[in-house]
C-alpha cells in the first residue's frame, strides 16, 4: 500500500479522487498527504483551514463490499483518530477527548479533527475515500473566522507536538482499519464508540 507526501496540494482528496480515476489506475490502497492544502475540502463541500503543521491526508480503498456497508465508517475512522489524539495528548485527557457524530473529534469541546468519508464510482470500480485531518501543530489564531469552536493540540498542551511523527502512525492506522472494516463491517463500531460520543445524556439546542 503505497503512501505519498507532498509539500503543497490543492487538496489530498482531490488529489486522490484524481488518481484514482485515471485510466490506469490499479486497484490498491494509497494514502496521499500534504504539508499544506490551499483548498482543502471540508463536509458539504465547506473550504477547509489546513495550515502547516497539520495532519492532512486522504487514504484511497477500493471498496470490496456494497455501499450500504461502509455506513459506520466515519465512526470506525473517528475511533482511529480519537486513539491518535489520545496517544499524542497523554495521560490525564482520555475523559476531555469525544467524537461528534459524524465526523468531529473534540477535546474539551472544540474541534480538533475533521473525517470526511465519500464513496465514489469509476470506470475500474467504487472507492472510499477517507480524508482526515487533525489540527495539530500550529497556531490555533489560524482557526480564527470559522464560525465554531476549534483548537490544535499545541494549544491544548501548551507545547509543540510531531505532526510527522502523527501523520504516519495515523496512515498505518487508518489503512489497518479500513482492511478491517472491509472483512468485518460495522457490527460493534457503534457499541464501542458510543462511551466516546460528545453530549451524551445533556440537553443540546440545534
Amino acid at each position: 500500500m503505497a503512501t505519498t507526501h507532498m509539500e503543497s496540494v490543492d487538496s489530498t482528496s482531490l488529489e486522490a479522487r484524481r488518481l484514482v480515476s485515471a485510466p490506469r489506475c490499479e486497484r490498491e490502497a494509497f494514502v496521499v498527504s500534504a504539508a499544506v492544502q490551499p483548498a482543502g475540502v471540508g463536509r458539504r463541500g465547506r473550504a477547509g483551514v489546513s495550515p502547516r503543521g497539520g495532519v492532512w491526508l486522504t487514504a484511497a480503498w477500493p471498496c470490496g463490499q456494497d455501499a450500504a456497508w461502509y455506513g459506520t465508517l466515519p465512526l470506525a475512522v473517528a475511533r482511529v483518530v480519537h486513539g491518535l489524539v489520545g496517544d499524542t495528548l497523554g495521560d490525564g485527557f482520555e475523559e476531555r477527548i469525544r467524537i461528534k457524530w459524524p465526523n468531529d473529534v473534540l477535546v474539551d469541546g472544540a474541534k480538533v479533527s475533521g473525517v470526511l468519508c465519500e464513496r465514489i464510482e469509476t470506470g475500474g470500480g467504487a472507492w472510499m475515500l477517507v480524508g482526515v485531518g487533525v489540527n495539530a501543530d500550529f497556531d490555533e489564531g489560524a482557526l480564527e473566522g470559522l464560525g465554531r469552536s476549534a483548537t490544535t493540540l499545541r494549544a491544548v498542551l501548551g507545547r509543540a507536538v510531531d505532526a510527522a511523527s502523527m501523520r504516519r502512525t495515523l496512515e498505518e492506522r487508518l489503512l489497518a482499519a479500513l482492511a478491517a472494516f472491509d472483512r468485518e463491517g460495522g457490527a460493534g463500531v457503534r457499541e464501542a464508540g458510543e462511551v466516546r460520543l460528545a453530549w451524551l445524556g445533556r440537553e443540546v439546542v440545534i
